[in-house]
Order: structure tokens, then sequence, then C-alpha cells
């Protein structure tokens, strides 16, 4: 009898957890809501394959004129985090009412980002999964050129978050720099991180001191974090939704240090979209820009890096190098991760590119879900300004 009882409130649990955005997929959502969405899929030139999601007008529209807008994720999440807040609030809806062509582009290794032309990310593990971010230049390559074709606009506004945006600087320092000034208008980091060494998240500075855990991974085989597993589901999605508190103090420990400002019931909402997928290289490559204060490529060692660099130890991404593309950047004052002190040493790296820089009362998730979310006003200001 206990046993039956405990089955039938599970059963009754777990149904109730489907029943609104939580758990519905971006179609049902955008559908539910009234809004026009595409889904494209973007083959990158090393055979990764992307889905992204088009908003291409507002709900209250019927036609399509106005400049794309890729507005990208950062690590651990993926395009989901752009639908949760609800039809007015989450950024996808909010900006295609404000009359923008709106591309929510995802990166390798997200759920929507584990298909390739050649690979699998369950069988060729080691292949597959070796990848940092400063390797998503492929994958921005990619989106940008797509999005071009499809639209047939000469060029296209970029909003990145996290390692979406310090992806795109490495690109600017590359060889491939003319190719993206050519087709980029305008890049906005949102939670932007470069050099870490002022990271305040205990999760991470933990695991930056000692190197154990991330050893004990990497001996396990494991080259992907949180993959979708019915322990993820549990995790982020059941427990999030019945006691959303204990994601509270998880965020609060790890990424978004005032969960005060952060609207309880759509972090409900994107936990249950939560965790996006990641490779295990990326994380090593952050703690790696907090332990050596330098933002720089992956350290392989200095046997690797002087095969890979010429150099025993990797390069700097010189960012200060940079010159003739107008940026923007978003910073929050308890992101935890993308810090403001480490956020002014990249301001004043990109120096005149800089055309407005602004701190919020936000966390590293608040851009998604944060109670004011008046950021989108001012992209809209700078979007019409410089894009």
């Amino acid at each position: 009898m206990k046993l039956f009882t405990f089955l039938f409130i599970s059963f009754v649990l777990i149904s109730a957890v489907t029943a609104d955005d939580q758990s519905l997929t971006v179609e049902e959502i955008a559908q539910n809501y009234g809004y026009p969405l595409e889904k494209h899929q973007i083959t990158t030139e090393d055979g990764y394959i992307l889905t992204a999601f088009r908003v291409p007008h507002g709900r209250d529209q019927t036609s399509v004129n106005s400049k794309p807008v890729i507005f990208q994720h950062g690590a651990f999440d993926s395009s989901d985090a752009l639908f949760v807040h609800g039809p007015e609030e989450s950024p996808a809806f909010n900006l295609a009412n404000k009359g923008y062509d709106v591309w929510v582009t995802n990166r390798r290794g997200t759920k929507y980002g584990r298909d390739h032309t050649t690979i699998s990310p369950d069988n060729d593990v080691s292949e597959f999964w070796d990848f940092t971010f400063t390797d998503s230049i492929a994958d921005d390559k990619a989106n940008i050129d797509y999005i071009l074709k499809k639209t047939g606009k000469s060029k296209l506004a970029f909003v990145g978050q996290a390692e979406s945006f310090a992806t795109m600087l490495t690109a600017l320092t590359t060889d491939e720099q003319k190719w993206f000034k050519d087709r980029v208008s305008f890049l906005v980091g949102v939670s932007p991180i470069s050099k870490m060494d002022n990271l305040k998240s205990p999760l991470l500075r933990f695991l930056g001191i000692t190197d154990i855990p991330l050893n004990i991974v990497k001996i396990l085989g494991y080259k992907e974090w949180f993959g979708k597993s019915f322990s993820s589901w549990f995790k982020f999605q059941f427990v999030c939704n019945y006691f959303p508190v204990v994601c509270e103090r998880s965020l609060q420990r790890n990424s978004d240090g005032d969960p005060s400002v952060n609207d309880r019931d759509v972090l409900r909402v994107y936990m249950g979209h939560f965790p996006g997928g990641l490779s295990v290289k990326i994380l090593e490559h952050e703690l790696q820009l907090y332990n050596q204060g330098k933002f720089q490529y992956f350290d392989y060692g200095k046997k690797k890096n002087l095969e890979e660099y010429g150099t025993e130890t990797p390069p700097q991404i010189p960012v200060h190098e940079i010159k003739g593309l107008p940026m923007a950047m978003m910073v929050g004052s308890s992101d935890l991760l993308g810090t403001v002190k480490d956020n002014e040493w990249l301001r004043d790296q990109l120096s005149d590119n800089i055309k407005s820089f602004k701190i919020y009362d936000y966390g590293r998730a608040s851009w998604y879900i944060g109670k004011d979310m008046q950021y989108l006003d001012d992209l809209d200001v700078l979007l019409k300004k410089y894009a």
C-alpha cells in the first residue's frame, strides 16, 4: 500500500510538472503565445549541425523587413533560455515585438548542437567533445553566413552572453576578423567573460583551487557536463518545480549572488529547460582563465602547447588590438562569473569600440529570469543607434 501511494503521488507530481512552460518545447511555447517561429538546421565547416530558432516578427505583425539580430546563450544554457519569461519579457519575443528579426542560435555541444555529419557525441566522445569556446568561431561563422543568406541582408547585430561574446572577441583577433567585421554591424556582450581572476563563484573557485574533481571526471572518461538524463531532469526540473528555494540557493552559490533580483516562478520555468549541455573542456578552460589571470587560449601543457601554438604557453587573446566595430557591454553587479572588476578591465582593453558600458542589478541568469527586464529597452535603444 505504501509503495502504491508513493507511485501515485509521484505520478501526480510528475504530471503536474508538465502543466506549463517548464516542460513545453520552444515551438509549443511560441504557438501558445501566438508568435511565429521557424526552426533552422545549420552545419558548420567542421561538421557540427546546429539548430537555430527564428522569431521573424512580433505577434501583432505580419511581415519581415527588419535587420536580423542574433541573440546567443552562454555556457550551460541553450536557446531555450530566451523563451522562458512569458509572452512579453522573454528576450526573443520582446525583441520581435520591438520590430527585430530575431534569430536565437545555439553553440556546439548544447542539446541543439549534438548532431554531426560524421561523428557521434555518444560513440565518438573524445573527438566530438574536444572543443572550447574559441572553437565556436566556426559556429558563429556558420550561423551568420546562413542568416544573411536567408534574409538577404548584408549585416546583422550580434548579442552574445558570456562565452558567446568571448568567442566573437576571439574571432576579431584572428585572420577571420575582416570576415566578421564585414557582416556584423554591432556587437553586444551580455554578462561578458574574459579573464576571470576576480571570479566570485564559490564552486568554480573551489574547482580552480583543487584539480582533483576535474581530474576524476577526466579519468572516468566524461567529456560532457549535464547531458540529458533522468538525474538532470530530477535535479533541475522536478526539484526546482516544487522546491524553487533550493535552486535559488544553488544559483546564489554558483552564479547569481543576489537571488532576490530574479523572478522565482520564472526561475522554476527556466530550470525546466536547464542545463543546455556543455563540454568538460570549456569548464576546464574557464578555470584556467581564473587560475592564470589571463584571457588566453586553452593551456594543454608545455609539450602540446608547442605542437598547437609553437610556444610553451598558450597565446593571450589580444582584445586590445580590435578596432573599428561598435560594441556595448551589459554587466551584472551580482554576476559571480563575469564580475564588474574583470569587465572594467575588458572595457578598457576594448577602448573606443565600447559605445555603452552599463552595470545592472543582475546576476548571471537575470538576463533571462530577472524581475526587471529593463535592459531589453536599453538594448533596443542601442540597436536602433548602432546596428
